[in-house]
């Protein structure tokens, strides 16, 4: 839980166009291809909801789900929290089924019968 709300939503600082220099102050590798860098940044009065729109609070949601999940394998993770490191598994367990259950419950509230 700890993972998806300090983590998951806490990360992703926008990061807006110098408008002195016109260029962005961050340029970070593509993950889908690595010889090639990502320059772009948000422009002057963009916000994340303007950029992504309607899926914006559903991408934010799913980035934060895998953000916990993903730190949930490092026991290390665990420390930050005084959590012992012996119920690891126990808790990744315990994320994983949290998550399952989340997205059965998400789907019985959408099910339509049409």
């Amino acid at each position: 839980m700890a993972g998806h709300e300090l983590f998951g939503h806490g990360s992703g600082k926008l990061i807006y166009r110098d408008q002195k220099t016109g260029k962005c102050p961050l340029s970070i590798a593509d993950p889908l291809n690595p010889s090639e860098m990502i320059s772009t940044c948000y422009e002057k009065g963009e916000t994340y909801s303007s950029r992504f729109g309607d899926i914006s609070t559903s991408f934010e949601e799913c980035k934060a789900d895998i953000t916990g999940l993903f730190l949930s394998a490092f026991p290390e993770m665990y420390t930050v929290f005084n959590w012992d490191k012996t119920n690891s598994s126990d808790l990744q367990l315990m994320s994983m089924l949290a998550e399952v259950r989340k997205g059965i419950l998400g789907m019985a509230s959408s099910y339509n019968e049409e």
